[in-house]
């Protein structure tokens, strides 16, 4: 089965991340599915990627997940308003992924 994960805070825990979304996906490979995940660029983050973004995004593989980081920079530090654009532009744009998967 393939498995398009959306989670703006996918990580790892050794990359200082949200690591449910991490757990769950390594699981899914290990069953044999091919998992995508989509996440965004968090500020102090990483997300296991180190190429640079073109056009606003990163691709690569993290122990047996497909992952896509979106150039979408964000912090807890930000503003409310700031914060929830941030969002909308992540929602929007994993919408457009989905519907090219």
């Amino acid at each position: 089965m393939n498995i398009l994960y959306i989670n703006h805070y996918a990580g790892g825990p050794q990359w200082g991340m949200e690591f449910r979304p991490y757990y769950l996906a390594r699981e899914w490979v290990r069953l044999g599915h091919q998992v995508t995940m989509v996440c965004g660029s968090i500020g102090g983050g990483n997300t296991g990627l180190d190429g640079p973004f073109v056009n606003g995004q990163r691709r690569g593989w993290v122990d047996g997940i497909d992952v896509i980081e979106l150039d979408l920079a964000y912090s807890n530090h930000d503003g409310l308003f700031k914060r929830a654009l941030t969002f909308l532009k992540f929602a929007w744009r994993s919408v457009l992924l989905a519907r090219s998967c």
